[in-house]
């Protein structure tokens, strides 16, 4: 049987979400991922899925060294900056002010302000953060600890935005087992399943990042084509997997079988989430993260199954 590949080459991108409001609003989410774009593909030929550019993370970089970047070197590190709006790449970004006294300021405006009750109907996930976070900071200031335990605990918090885990939506018992296990079987399993994804192509599966890259949800919020194809594709995913999940496949590519269904489903919420970018930044940048990660896992899958077959 000649089978094509479910996935074409990774491609990274040098620059990602490049506008300026994304610029500011996210900035250490481009530090952080190293993005990569997924173009898919089910062409005949007999190469393998291409695992090329797999490392996912930036070259060189880990996690502590973009968590603890600082551009402008002054003393606020990137990420710190991208949340109070202030520009990374200068020390002085509002009226003459410089960042720290601005961004001191504001802390101290937060401090009084977290005392309030605030609704939950009205806090967006940046709103929390922030007051969570700062709150910790003060405190942690305020009694006196050192350096070292501070950056800890920031990089602990910088690790929960770049590794976000979804839980897998199927299971071994969810997996509909052929009990006929052939080179027939498989090869009928095999064009099931690729006639699954061909239709759910054509919604835009594929295309996520190209999307996000020209400019997701534009400058202004209120304009909503980046967003509604995105939810097409977030839902594509979806479909493509509960789909998939109906498909009889014989017992030796089973595991591979539930860890394609559950990567897709598992992008389709990453892209859902990517969607809210710019309303919330931190949950926009835990869809990066988690995007990077299913999308690995799917890519990984894809290969090993086609290995088995």
């Amino acid at each position: 049987m000649k089978r094509g590949n479910f996935f074409g080459k990774f491609k990274k991108f040098e620059k990602f979400l490049p506008s300026r409001k994304f610029a500011v609003i996210a900035g250490l989410g481009i530090g952080l991922i190293g993005c990569i774009v997924l173009l898919f593909s089910l062409f005949g030929g007999k190469e393998n899925f291409a695992r090329e550019g797999s490392n996912l993370a930036l070259k060189d970089k880990t996690v502590i060294d973009l968590v603890q970047q600082d551009t402008d070197k002054d003393s606020i590190p990137d990420w710190e900056e991208a949340l109070w709006g202030t520009d990374k790449n200068s020390k002085v970004t509002f009226d003459g002010m410089p960042d720290t006294t601005y961004i001191e300021n504001k802390k101290k405006s937060l401090k009084l302000e977290a005392e309030a009750e605030v609704s939950e109907n009205t806090s967006s996930e940046t709103d929390k953060f922030a007051r969570e976070f700062f709150s910790a900071y003060a405190a942690l200031k305020s009694e006196g600890v050192d350096s070292l335990t501070i950056n800890n605990f920031s990089s602990a918090l910088g690790q929960k935005i770049v590794d976000p885990l979804l839980i897998d939506k199927y299971i071994e018992r969810n997996v509909r087992v052929d009990p006929i296990d052939t080179e027939e079987s498989r090869a009928t399993y095999y064009l099931a399943i690729k006639e699954i994804f061909d239709r759910h192509k054509e919604s835009g599966i594929g295309n996520e990042l190209d999307i996000a890259n020209t400019g997701l949800i534009a400058y202004d919020s209120s304009e909503t084509a980046n967003i509604d194809e995105l939810v097409l594709i977030a839902d594509a995913y979806a479909m493509f997997s509960a789909e998939m999940m109906e498909v009889a496949v014989p017992e030796s590519l089973a595991i591979y079988h539930l860890q394609i269904a559950n990567s897709a489903n598992n992008i389709s919420i990453s892209v859902s989430n990517l969607t809210k970018i710019i309303d919330d930044p931190i949950v926009g940048l835990a869809g990066l993260s988690q995007y990077q990660k299913y999308s690995e896992e799917l890519i990984t899958a894809v290969a090993d199954l086609e290995n088995a077959m």
